[in-house]
C-alpha cells in the first residue's frame, strides 16, 4: 500500500541524484585539507607569541639590571651588570682620594709657624718697663748692654719664665721667677722666686731683623659702624672708624703704608697672613686686631709708633725693630714681639701664643 505522499519520480532523476551524492565527499575532503591548513597558521602564531613573551620577558630583565647601555644585547647583560658594579667601586675610590686632597690643603693653610714661646717671644732693644698690675707670661729681655729692665709693684712675670737684662729693677711687690743680669735693683730678694745669674749680651744678632717694606698708593677707609671686605694686595693709609669693620680675607700678604683702627673697630683675618705697614700701628680702645681662628697673624712694622690701646685685643707675631711699643691698660695681647721700647700698662696682659717656630721667636 503507497503512502499518500510518496509519489513516483523518474529515472533521470534518480540518476541525478546519485551524481551530486557522488561529488559531496570530494567537498568535504577539501575542507578537512583547509582546517589542516588554519590549525598550521594557528600553530605558528602560537610559538611567535611565545617568542614575543620570551622576548617581552627578556627587557624586563634588563631593565631591572638598570644598565646604562640598554641598547646591548641580552647575553651582554650579566656582564654589563658587573662592570656597573666596578664602576661604583671605582667611584667610591676617587671621592675618598678627592677628600683626602682637600683636608690636606685645608691643614697647609692654616698651620703658619711664627712664636717659640721658650726662646724669648718678647724683647725690647732699649728698655721694659711693666706697670702695676701687668703680666707677662713667657721669658722677656733687653738685648743691648745699656739695656734695662724696669719692674713697677705687683707686677709679674709668670712661674718658670726668666727676665733677661744688663740692669734690672725691680719695686717692692713685684713677682718674678728667674733673673739673668749683671746689675741688680732690688730692696728686697722676697719677689725673686727662681734663680739670679749673670747674662751675656746682646740676646739675639741681629736683633728683630725683617725685610724691607713697600705699601701703595690708594688709601682705605671704612667708616664707622660699617663693614668692609678688601682682597690682598699694596695700600696706602688704611683707616677703621668707631666701631667698624674690615676684613681680610685672602691668604696672601697685604701691605699698607698706615693702619690706624679707631676705638670698637676691628681688623679680622681670615687666615695667618702676613700685614706688612710700613709706617705706625694705632690700635685704638676696645679694638681688635686678630686673625678668625684665633692664631696669632704675622705684622711687621716698620714706624715709631706702635699702639695697643686700653681694653684692645691683639693676636700677632709683632715685629717692630723701630717702635716704641706700647701696651696700654687692660689690653690682652698674645702672640710675640720685638720693639725698639716694650712698656705694658696697668693690667696689662702678654701672653706667648703659636710657639711652633723651629727657627727662633719670630719669622724673618
Amino acid at each position: 500500500m503507497r503512502h499518500p505522499y510518496l509519489f513516483t519520480l523518474p529515472l533521470t532523476w534518480l540518476l541525478a541524484a546519485a551524481s551530486v551524492a557522488t561529488a559531496d565527499p570530494s567537498t568535504t575532503s577539501t575542507t578537512v585539507v583547509s582546517t589542516t591548513s588554519t590549525t598550521e597558521v594557528t600553530t605558528t602564531t602560537t610559538s611567535t607569541t611565545v617568542v614575543t613573551s620570551t622576548t617581552s620577558t627578556t627587557v624586563e630583565s634588563t631593565t631591572t639590571s638598570t644598565s646604562i647601555t640598554t641598547t646591548t644585547s641580552t647575553s651582554t647583560t650579566t656582564t654589563t651588570s658587573t662592570s656597573s658594579s666596578s664602576t661604583t667601586t671605582s667611584s667610591t675610590s676617587t671621592s675618598s682620594t678627592t677628600s683626602t686632597s682637600t683636608s690636606t690643603t685645608s691643614t697647609t693653610s692654616t698651620s703658619i709657624q711664627v712664636c717659640t714661646c721658650d726662646d724669648l717671644p718678647f724683647m725690647a732693644e732699649f728698655a721694659v718697663t711693666l706697670s702695676s698690675g701687668a703680666t707677662v707670661n713667657a721669658d722677656l729681655g733687653v738685648n743691648e748692654t745699656m739695656g734695662v729692665a724696669t719692674l713697677a709693684p705687683e707686677a709679674t712675670m709668670a712661674n718658670g719664665t726668666t727676665l733677661f737684662a744688663e740692669r734690672v729693677k725691680l719695686a717692692v711687690g713685684a713677682d718674678v721667677f728667674n733673673v739673668r743680669t749683671n746689675s741688680l735693683s732690688v730692696a728686697s730678694t722676697e719677689g725673686i722666686h727662681g734663680t739670679v745669674g749673670p747674662v751675656a749680651l746682646p740676646l739675639k744678632a741681629p736683633f728683630c731683623s725683617m725685610p724691607s717694606l713697600t705699601c701703595g698708593t690708594g688709601d682705605v677707609t671704612v667708616a664707622g659702624v660699617t663693614e668692609l671686605t678688601l682682597p690682598a694686595g699694596s695700600y696706602g693709609r688704611v683707616i677703621i672708624g668707631k666701631g667698624a669693620t674690615l676684613y681680610l680675607p685672602d691668604n696672601a700678604p697685604y701691605n699698607f703704608c698706615e693702619l690706624r683702627i679707631s676705638n670698637a673697630g676691628s681688623v679680622v683675618a681670615t687666615h695667618q697672613i702676613t700685614l706688612e705697614v710700613t709706617g705706625n700701628v694705632l690700635v685704638g680702645t676696645g679694638s681688635a686686631l686678630r686673625t678668625g681662628g684665633g692664631a696669632p697673624l704675622i705684622l711687621r712694622v716698620g714706624g715709631p709708633k706702635l699702639l695697643l690701646g686700653r681694653d684692645a685685643i691683639v693676636t700677632a707675631a709683632i715685629t717692630a725693630p723701630n717702635a716704641k711699643g706700647k701696651v696700654k691698660s687692660s689690653s690682652s695681647f698674645s702672640g710675640c714681639m720685638c720693639a725698639r721700647v716694650v712698656k705694658a700698662a696697668k693690667d696689662a696682659t702678654l701672653t706667648c701664643a703659636g710657639d711652633t717656630s723651629p727657627s727662633g721667636a719670630f719669622v724673618d
